[in-house]
């Protein structure tokens, strides 16, 4: 049974005004120019099916294809901030262990180890 047929039956069963002639109800079906992007990563796969059942295989073909990219794209760019982040996080620790290492070279080699010791303590 198609999408729109169910829909149609769901409908008149909810509205309880069921009768023997149900026509099923179109306006699931959308024209290619009515779905936009935010459409596309929003629907689940079966919401979209349904809706693009009335659609002619190319149609089809190509909004689902769309619908693949704009989701590589969003992947991709959240995949991107974690690298980032995770890089920033990286790079400050790696500064911090360096200055720390500066530190421990210096204090052994120019200061008394009881000096060292207070200056460890206060940082």
């Amino acid at each position: 049974m198609s999408c729109v047929l169910k829909e149609a039956l769901s409908t008149a069963i909810d509205d309880e005004s069921l009768t023997t002639d149900v026509q099923p109800s179109y306006t699931t079906a959308v024209t290619s120019s009515e779905l936009n992007d935010e459409d596309l990563l929003s629907l689940s796969a079966a919401e979209l099916n349904c809706r693009l059942e009335l659609l002619s295989p190319s149609e089809r073909f190509h909004l689902k294809k769309v619908r693949r990219t704009l989701k590589n794209r969003h992947y991709n760019e959240t995949f991107r901030i974690r690298r980032l982040l995770k890089k920033y996080a990286f790079q400050q620790t790696s500064d911090a262990s360096v200055a720390e290492v500066e530190v421990s070279i210096l204090c052994h080699s120019l200061l008394p180890s009881s000096i060292c010791y207070y200056f460890y303590i206060l940082h």
